[in-house]
């Protein structure tokens, strides 16, 4: 499910890989690493979307769940910068 979701967020698919990473987050709550790269991803198909606001909050979340992420910085910015 994860290569689908990536996959569609190459093909611009956002609502359609956004869907599926959310669907992702529900496999295993426990684990903090994968689920904070779903969350960063999410973030991103949320920021394509013109939807700031969720995407501020997956970034948070994902940087709760893995505070030395690096992507999720650089993203994080990205967005407030814009």
């Amino acid at each position: 499910m994860f290569l689908l979701a990536n996959e569609l967020f190459k093909k611009a698919d956002y609502y359609g890989a956004s869907s599926l990473y959310t669907k992702l987050l529900e496999l295993d709550p426990e684990n903090k690493n994968f689920n904070a790269t779903i969350l960063a991803n999410r973030a991103l198909c949320n920021q394509k979307t013109n939807r700031t606001m969720d995407a501020m909050k997956d970034l948070n979340q994902s940087l709760e769940l893995n505070p030395f992420y690096a992507k999720v910085f650089i993203n994080n910015i990205i967005i407030k910068l814009n």
